[in-house]
C-alpha cells in the first residue's frame, strides 16, 4: 500500500476501526500544524513579517486544501484573457517536483521552452508548452522571480501560480478555488485532512472565489455560508480539448476516439476525474492505472501497461497532459495520446473578467 492510500484511509470518516488511533495521532500533529499556520498568517496580515510587493499587477491563483481543484486550467485561462487585453504575463510557480534549485528558474522565456519536467517541473513545463508567448519562472521565492519576468521579458503582470498560502509576495487579486464536491476535505488540516491552513481566517484572504468541477444536476454549494464570506462566486467544469499525439503532435477532437477501445494512466491528484471524463465522452476504457501524483514512470510500469492494453485488444493509450510532458522521447508498442483540458464557466465569467479589467486597466 502506497502512502497517499494509506493517507486517504486514516483520514477518511470511513475508515478502519485498526486505523483510528492512527488517525488520532495525526490529529494531534493537525492541531499544531494548524496553529503554527494560523499564526504565520496573522503575522503577514500585522506585518510582523516582510511581504514584498512588485511593481505590476499580481493575480494569485490557489487553493485551500492539497490535491487537484483545477489550478492549471484556471491559469492556462487566465492568461489567455490577460494576452487579449493587450497585457505581457508571466506565470511564477513554485515548480513543485523540478529538481532545479536556484533562485530563478527560467522554465520558458516566452520563445523557448528551456527546462525538463525534470529540472523545471511537470505543470510549469505543461504551462509553457500550452502557453509559447508566456515566461514561466519556478522557485521557492517567488518577488524574485517576479523582479527577473518583469526587467528581462518585460512582463507587465504576473500570475501567481498556486500561491494562495505564499503570504510573502502581495498580490492584487487573490482568486480561491474549491472543488465542488470536496470543498473542504474532512475539514481537517493536514496531517488529519486535506487543508493547507485552517480555512475560517485563510478563506478571508480572497477576492474572488472559484467552484471548480461543477456538474449539472448536481446540488448549488453554498460557498459564503460554508466559508463565511461575502465575496464574488464563480462556477467552473471541466471540459476535455484536443487529444494530442505524443509522437508527431497531430490534434483531433476527442470525438475522434468515440466507441474505441483505448487504455488510460495518469498520475495526477484527482485520477478518478480523468477516467470519468474519458468514459463521460463516449470513450471505451479497457484498462486504466492510476500513479500517485507526479510519478515518473521510471522503470517497467508503462511497459506492463502496454502490455496489458494490447492483451485487451485496445487501440491507443491516453494519458493526461500533465503526465505527457514526462514521456517525450520514448517509444512505445501502442500510439499514446493527451487529452488537453480546460475550464468552461458555468456562472460568473463576466463579473470576474470585470475584476482582472478593474486590476490591469485601473
Amino acid at each position: 500500500m502506497s502512502l497517499e492510500s494509506l493517507f486517504h484511509q486514516v483520514t477518511s470518516p470511513k475508515r478502519s476501526f485498526y486505523l483510528a488511533p492512527m488517525y488520532w495521532i495525526l490529529c494531534w500533529v493537525s492541531w499544531a500544524y494548524a496553529l503554527v499556520q494560523k499564526i504565520r498568517a496573522r503575522c503577514y496580515a500585522r506585518g510582523l513579517m516582510p511581504s514584498k510587493k512588485l511593481n505590476v499587477p499580481v493575480v494569485s491563483v490557489g487553493n485551500l486544501t492539497l490535491g487537484g481543484t483545477g489550478k492549471t486550467p484556471t491559469v492556462l485561462w487566465l492568461a489567455g484573457v490577460l494576452e487579449k487585453m493587450g497585457r505581457k504575463p508571466a506565470i511564477l510557480s513554485r515548480g513543485y517536483g523540478g529538481e532545479a534549485q536556484d533562485n530563478i528558474n527560467v522554465v520558458s522565456d516566452g520563445k523557448s521552452l528551456l527546462l525538463d519536467p525534470a529540472s523545471g517541473g511537470d505543470e510549469p513545463v505543461m504551462l509553457a508548452r500550452r502557453l509559447l508567448t508566456v515566461p514561466v519562472l519556478s522557485g521557492r521565492r517567488r518577488h524574485p522571480l517576479g523582479v527577473h519576468a518583469e526587467q528581462e521579458f518585460g512582463a507587465n503582470v504576473m500570475i501567481l501560480d498556486d500561491g494562495y498560502q505564499h503570504l510573502a509576495l502581495q498580490r492584487d487579486l487573490n482568486i480561491l478555488l474549491i472543488d465542488h464536491r470536496s470543498p473542504l476535505g474532512n475539514g481537517q488540516v493536514f496531517p488529519a485532512g486535506m487543508l493547507r491552513e485552517p480555512y475560517g481566517d485563510a478563506a478571508h484572504r480572497a477576492d474572488a472565489v472559484i467552484v471548480t468541477r461543477s456538474r449539472e444536476g448536481e446540488p448549488d454549494l453554498d460557498v459564503k455560508k460554508l466559508l463565511g464570506i461575502d465575496r464574488p462566486v464563480m462556477k467552473t467544469r471541466m471540459v476535455p480539448g484536443r487529444l494530442v499525439n505524443l509522437e508527431d503532435g497531430e490534434a483531433i477532437d476527442w470525438p475522434g476516439f468515440q466507441n474505441k477501445s483505448v487504455a488510460a494512466f495518469c498520475g495526477i491528484a484527482q485520477p478518478q476525474d480523468f477516467f470519468e471524463t474519458l468514459i463521460g465522452a463516449g470513450i471505451e476504457v479497457v484498462v486504466k492505472q492510476e500513479f500517485p501524483d507526479h510519478f515518473d514512470y521510471q522503470g517497467p510500469y508503462l511497459d506492463e501497461l502496454m502490455e496489458a492494453a494490447q492483451s485487451k485488444g485496445a487501440a491507443a493509450v491516453l494519458t493526461t497532459e500533465k503526465d505527457a510532458v514526462k514521456l517525450e522521447g520514448r517509444t512505445f508498442p501502442l500510439p499514446v495520446w493527451y487529452m488537453e483540458m480546460r475550464i468552461e464557466f458555468v456562472e460568473g465569467e463576466e463579473e470576474l473578467l470585470e475584476l482582472i479589467k478593474g486590476l490591469v486597466h485601473g
